[in-house]
């Protein structure tokens, strides 16, 4: 056996071996498909996306009534993160990220929105109740039309 015939083999038998590998990787397991609602039965309409276009007043759709009647929904604008909830009926967008070092705050069962870098404490509207966080958390401008919920973003 030649030289080239045999390492044109060895190559074929790398490629064949990493085969079931690269397959793998790129296909679903069950539980990501069931995560994404994805059955694998395609009986009913499909789900169509939401679209993300800014309009000319400034408004971007970035979730669902639907999403959020599951509970707060963290999304990534075009520029930033924007948190959507409800308190007392009534919807409310803000920046998550903390104005003292820039860690993520969660909300609070109490209402209260908390860094857990420095436990800085915030309001529902933004508002600083406890330090050392100065500024408040940047707000959005909210709506809904439809089944979608639209914010203003200005980066």
């Amino acid at each position: 056996m030649e030289r080239r015939q045999f390492l044109s083999w060895v190559g074929v038998g790398m490629l064949a071996s990493s085969l079931p590998f690269a397959l793998a990787a790129c296909s679903q397991t069950e539980e990501q498909a069931e995560a994404e609602g994805d059955t694998g039965d395609n009986a009913g309409d499909p789900v169509a996306p939401l679209e993300t276009t800014v309009d000319d007043q400034g408004f971007q759709a970035l979730a669902t009534r639907e999403q959020l009647a599951l509970g707060p929904v963290l999304v990534q604008s075009a520029t930033l993160p924007v948190f959507i909830f409800e308190i007392d009926g009534e919807m409310a967008a803000l920046n998550p990220t903390c104005t003292h070092r820039g860690c993520t705050v969660a909300l609070q069962e109490d209402g209260t929105f908390l860094c857990p870098c420095h436990d800085a404490q915030f309001t529902t509207a933004g508002a600083v109740t406890n330090g050392p966080a100065e500024a408040p958390l940047t707000t959005f401008e909210i709506k809904a039309e439809g089944d979608r919920i639209l914010v203003k973003v200005e980066a």
